[in-house]
């Protein structure tokens, strides 16, 4: 399941914004489904949505968009971000 980043974006710990992805999230996992968010922009949000229990999360913060070539690169180079 993929969660917009419109409810990502900005988000802060114990926010009305933070129960809500907690209750998503939750509900994914609950379906039996991986759960990805997309939008995370700074180290705030990765790291709510990592405390939430959240499978995946997409957004600059990790990398901006690169070509497949170097994608490839930037995983073998960067292999212990997904550990």
């Amino acid at each position: 399941m993929k969660i917009d980043r419109s409810f990502v974006r900005n988000v802060k710990a114990g926010s009305d914004g933070a129960s809500l992805l907690d209750s998503t999230i939750a509900l994914g996992h609950r379906l039996g489904l991986i759960v990805v968010a997309e939008g995370a922009e700074d180290a705030q949000e990765w790291e709510l949505l990592r405390s939430l229990g959240c499978d995946y999360a997409q957004g600059w913060y990790a990398a901006k968009a690169m070509p497949l070539g170097d994608f490839e690169l930037w995983c073998r180079e960067n292999a212990p971000f997904f550990a």
